[in-house]
């Protein structure tokens, strides 16, 4: 049943994927104009590893105060770990990761720690809403003010 619907929606909805060689050509020279940028200022790219790896800090930091706000202070460690490794869940052809990546947390945080199932997923919702869907809304309210100063 699969392979003859896949043919005919293959047939239905081809996919254009040549891109022009003037397109790809100038696409590659940008990448390596970017490259040769990193590499005339790495100071620059210092700088960026260095706000890269805070950020981690502290999304690991919300997990750890989402666990022990619910009363389940995990090692301090446990969450340096989790955070980057769930994240690479978020190669999954999902929108924005999510469900990807917090199945991928709720596994790792319940085969690495003591933590009830319960609570775990209780947290996970609660450091979502703090790193995810917090920053949304502000950042929208912050467009909407801005766009609304502008006119």
């Amino acid at each position: 049943m699969v392979v003859p619907v896949g043919g005919v929606l293959s047939r239905k909805t081809p996919l254009n994927v040549d891109v022009p060689e003037q397109e790809l050509e100038r696409r590659v020279t940008l990448f390596l104009s970017n490259l040769e940028q990193i590499a005339r200022t790495p100071h620059r790219l210092a700088v960026g590893l260095f706000f890269s790896a805070v950020g981690w800090l502290f999304l690991a930091v919300c997990l750890w105060l989402s666990l022990y706000s619910l009363g389940y202070a995990i090692p301090v460690e446990a969450p340096l770990f989790i955070v980057p490794l769930a994240m690479t869940a978020s190669v999954t052809p999902l929108p924005g990761g999510f469900g990807g990546i917090d199945a991928a947390y709720i596994l790792l945080l319940v085969s690495l720690t003591n933590v009830p199932l319960p609570v775990i997923t209780a947290a996970l919702l609660v450091f979502r809403a703090g790193t995810y869907l917090l920053p949304v809304i502000a950042g929208g309210a912050a467009v909407t003010m801005l766009e609304a100063n502008r006119r």
